[in-house]
């Protein structure tokens, strides 16, 4: 004790001011770890759990966080789209995912419209059905080697496992949050809607293998 007393006396250093020093680093020390906006992981995090829960506006809240701390990740973009989507702000979320589309693209990426079919899902909510359809159909389409190639072959798992993949990402049913998203509460609902919008066209043919690949997946999972 009497040797600290001498270090603060030699080194002009009270008690008030190492204490008001602790108190700096406890607070920075604090801040970076258990406050979410310091950081992206702690943003995303908060953001995950309000898309989970359905609160759309601190997801809105959470996402701009998310696209402070990566501002160049196309997925933060994304993720604000998300939240505006739930938030039925759906015109804000088309420009968000049109924000990712152009992050992503410097870098080769695939188109992120067509990644998850993100803007065909909202066109239909905002009640763009023909829009919707044709983003559907180009969403399958634009991938040969994702779905029609494996599709094709005789090997069940393979067949299986790439129609899966397209049914999962148009009803979100393995996501814990993305179920909010999907207008289709079963995979026959979107394919209803398919089917009407195919025929008020005229079942034109460079739709054909699109809509092969739908009907695959409902009599798959019969």
């Amino acid at each position: 004790m009497q040797l600290i007393k001498k270090i603060f006396t030699t080194h002009f250093i009270s008690y008030r001011t190492l204490f008001r020093i602790l108190a700096l680093l406890l607070m920075v020390y604090i801040g970076y770890h258990f406050i979410p906006q310091t950081s992206h992981r702690g943003s995303l995090t908060m953001y995950l759990r309000s898309m989970e829960k359905g609160n759309s506006k601190s997801a809105i809240y959470w996402a701009k966080y998310v696209i402070y701390h990566a501002p160049k990740d196309d997925a933060s973009y994304t993720d604000l789209a998300n939240a505006y989507e739930l938030d039925g702000q759906y015109e804000k979320a088309m420009e968000s995912y049109a924000d990712a589309q152009n992050h992503a693209k410097p870098f080769g990426y695939h188109d992120p419209r067509y990644e998850f079919p993100n803007i065909p899902r909202v066109e239909y909510k905002l009640n763009r059905k023909k829009e919707a359809f044709l983003g559907y159909c180009q969403h399958v389409s634009q991938d040969s080697k994702r779905y029609f190639e494996p599709y094709k072959k005789e090997l069940w798992n393979e067949r299986r496992r790439a129609l899966s993949t397209i049914r999962n990402q148009i009803i979100w049913q393995k996501s814990h949050f993305a179920t909010h998203l999907s207008p289709f509460l079963e995979y026959h609902d979107f394919l209803d809607f398919m089917e009407e919008e195919y025929a008020k066209l005229g079942k034109p043919p460079e739709y054909a293998v699109a809509m092969e690949l739908f009907r695959a997946i409902d009599k798959e999972n019969r």
